[in-house]
């Protein structure tokens, strides 16, 4: 229904209108009526109107008065003018306005609806407009954060592929600059368990928002998020604050470490990267086995450093495995290549077993979903590493046994990978859903990326992942309180929820009833 209010000073022509217009059929709701352009426009100041009926001349303030008002104020809002024939080239003057339609007195009510139905049929036009901008704005935003992920993940072919996909979402822009970061969550383990009671999936949207809260230097996106610590991209289109970017950037991080720190009793630390002048420089940069500033990060360890390593080389390895069971072998050698730039830097022992590792990791996970044998290929594989004693060599040997590995995924296989994948997720929430799971948490139970992962059950189930599971917690909710021997809290427990006022908030939101009116409803005795 959209809202209506009609403006005449004479009570016959306003009542008139209220009461011989069909308004709810057509679809309006006249919320208000008013003699004069004053009040009506104080009342347009706090609420929502969607069409204003008024008469031209009134007592103090016209209708052309309250069309300007309109016009400078509420660019969605629709006017229409109620003159008389003698008024009608004064009436003129309101068409820059963008006055919607006028009416003449003495009105004749069939015509003065047909007019208003019209109207109705610009509003539902100019909403579903709005509509498809908002879902391709949040489109576009999802996007823009795969493309970024997809870079730190070295997950394109070519610069020219990043310049084409930058290009298509409005990034290319010679002004905007860029600076890497992460915050590392302490004790989140603990705190998670002992202090917070809306589920790990809303922890990290709640450090989320605290770090996006009262921001309005800098773009933020979100690139993953591990078991403690998440990973942002900061970004402005100022690039004469670049000297001071990095500045900004700590100085916001600063404040979120205390809000967090007031408001949620939680101690954050971050580790902030270097300001890129563009998107190609933070590309090549990433590439980099190390990007990380040293001097940034206030507790400096070389250990923070190589567990960022270590986090980046499974990440790499999840997109390494996906490329293999979707046959994609540009984005397979495209990996494989960054990874071979993070390890070659470091011993050639832990090279040996990063590169062993990496095997064990993919037979197994293709020794699930295929029924092809690779115990002979894996077991050759790990003979030819372990003779070597050439860094370059076990690099070459990885890269053959990978491409070997593509060859053998065609279509079929694809199919039942992503059908195998579904339902491991499926089974892995099935079965874990009185505990506190999170989408990272079934990402990873799949070794998928979760930025990937979050997409893929979407294209696959037609649910979100949280949806999903909110869904199957209170079906087994309703199982439980149907069977009258829990009380209402123990079966939040039982289903992932340890808090009961929530679990009643998610309840009711699913049933439209709280557990408590759910069960009377169904004459089941509970507490």
């Amino acid at each position: 229904m959209y809202n209506v209010i009609i403006l005449d000073d004479e009570v016959i022509i306003r009542k008139g209108f209220v009461n011989f217009i069909p308004w709810n059929d057509i679809g309006f709701n006249v919320i208000a009526e008013f003699i004069d352009g004053a009040p009506a426009i104080e009342f347009m100041k706090n609420n929502h109107v969607d069409l204003v009926l008024t008469d031209i001349k009134m007592v103090a303030v016209s209708g052309i008065e309250v069309a300007k008002f309109v016009f400078e104020n509420m660019p969605a809002t629709k006017v229409c003018i109620i003159s008389g024939y003698k008024d009608f080239e004064y009436a003129q003057t309101a068409i820059k306005y963008n006055v919607e339609c006028f009416l003449t007195k003495p009105t004749i009510i069939d015509e003065a609806t047909e007019t208003i139905k019209e109207i109705k049929r610009k509003l539902d036009d100019q909403k579903q407009l709005e509509k498809q901008k908002s879902e391709h704005t949040g489109l576009i935003e999802i996007a823009r954060q795969q493309f970024f992920a997809d870079i730190f993940l070295g997950n394109f072919i070519d610069k020219q592929a990043i310049i084409d996909k930058a290009a298509y979402l409005n990034l290319i822009d010679e002004q905007t600059i860029y600076c890497p970061f992460w915050v590392i969550i302490k004790d989140r383990e603990e705190y998670v368990t002992n202090h917070w009671n809306h589920g790990k999936e809303y922890f990290f949207t709640a450090v989320c928002n605290f770090i996006n809260d009262n921001n309005n230097m800098f773009r933020l996106q979100k690139l993953m998020i591990t078991a403690d610590e998440i990973l942002l991209l900061a970004s402005t289109y100022h690039s004469e604050n670049a000297p001071e970017f990095k500045e900004y950037v700590e100085a916001h991080l600063v404040a979120t470490q205390q809000s967090i720190k007031c408001m949620m009793d939680l101690t954050i630390d971050y580790q902030i990267g270097r300001v890129f002048a563009n998107i190609l420089d933070l590309v090549d940069f990433l590439s980099e086995p190390v990007w990380v500033d040293n001097n940034s990060f206030s507790n400096s360890s070389v250990t923070l450093i190589d567990d960022k390593k270590h986090l980046l080389l499974i990440e790499k390895y999840k997109n390494i495995i996906l490329s293999i069971l979707l046959g994609r072998n540009e984005q397979l050698h495209n990996n494989y290549s960054s990874i071979i730039g993070i390890l070659s830097p470091l011993p050639f022992t832990v090279i040996k077993a990063s590169v062993c590792d990496l095997l064990d990791i993919i037979f197994s996970k293709l020794s699930n979903i295929s029924n092809k044998n690779f115990l002979q290929i894996y077991k050759t594989s790990l003979d030819k590493i372990a003779d070597s004693d050439d860094k370059d060599n076990i690099f070459s040997i990885c890269n053959s046994i990978l491409e070997d590995l593509i060859s053998q995924v065609d279509s079929k296989t694809n199919t039942l990978t992503s059908q195998h994948m579904i339902e491991q997720a499926k089974e892995f929430m099935e079965n874990n859903y009185s505990n506190d799971i999170s989408l990272d948490d079934v990402a990873n139970y799949v070794f998928l990326n979760s930025a990937y992962f979050s997409r893929f059950f979407k294209h696959h189930t037609g649910e979100n992942f949280r949806d999903y599971l909110i869904n199957l917690r209170i079906s087994k909710a309703i199982t439980l309180l149907m069977e009258g021997k829990y009380k209402i809290y123990e079966i939040g427990e039982l289903t992932g929820y340890k808090n009961s006022k929530y679990f009643a908030q998610q309840f009711k939101n699913i049933t439209g009833e709280t557990p408590k009116e759910y069960a009377m409803k169904h004459g089941v005795k509970c507490e």
